[in-house]
């Protein structure tokens, strides 16, 4: 989960979709800055962490965030242009992004010392470097996505390709809200 969770971020950030959500469909890229201090503010709820990791275990917090990611997307699915709507998908996902960030490898930790426990190697390097290929992987394959956009928007006419390229921004922004 983390590690698809690293491929979809990566593949969002290298396709650039922030900036043309707020180009063509918010209409002003001047506002994706404002709408990045959202996320800064989520931040603020780090502070809850020590409390959370006395009172549930590692995995449900990050279910949690889990679970406020999907919340924050969906909103942003129907969001447009509203920036009330956005605002609040980017503060959730902001609060959602935290803990698979920051308490992640803290299960790979945990998972390293149950292969110990067990008798097997610890693997802690193996599981580490999945998430950064993960996160070659989605750049790469943002890449590719983005140049098929550039050759088809090439092959169709401005007109005929925009509608098709807004509903692939707004599907995009909903898989991946949190990126600037």
């Amino acid at each position: 989960i983390i590690a698809v969770t690293q491929l979809l971020s990566a593949a969002m950030l290298g396709i650039g979709v922030a900036a043309y959500y707020y180009t063509y469909i918010v209409g002003d890229v001047g506002l994706m800055g404002l709408m990045g201090l959202v996320g800064v503010l989520a931040m603020i709820t780090m502070l809850a962490f020590p409390l959370l990791m006395r009172r549930l275990p590692v995995s449900t917090i990050i279910s949690l965030g889990a679970a406020l990611g999907i919340v924050g997307a969906a909103i942003m699915l129907f969001a447009g242009a509203n920036l009330v709507l956005i605002g609040l998908s980017s503060f959730l996902t902001g609060v959602a992004i935290l803990p698979i960030t920051f308490l992640s490898q803290l299960l790979i930790i945990d998972n390293a010392s149950y292969n110990e426990w067990k008798g097997h190697r610890r693997l802690e390097s193996t599981m580490g470097s999945l998430g950064s290929f993960m996160n070659r992987l989605g750049a790469g394959a943002a890449g590719a996505v983005a140049a098929d956009a550039a050759v088809r928007d090439r092959q169709h006419s401005r007109a005929s390709a925009t509608g098709d390229m807004l509903h692939a921004e707004v599907v995009a922004r909903t898989l991946d809200p949190h990126r600037e």
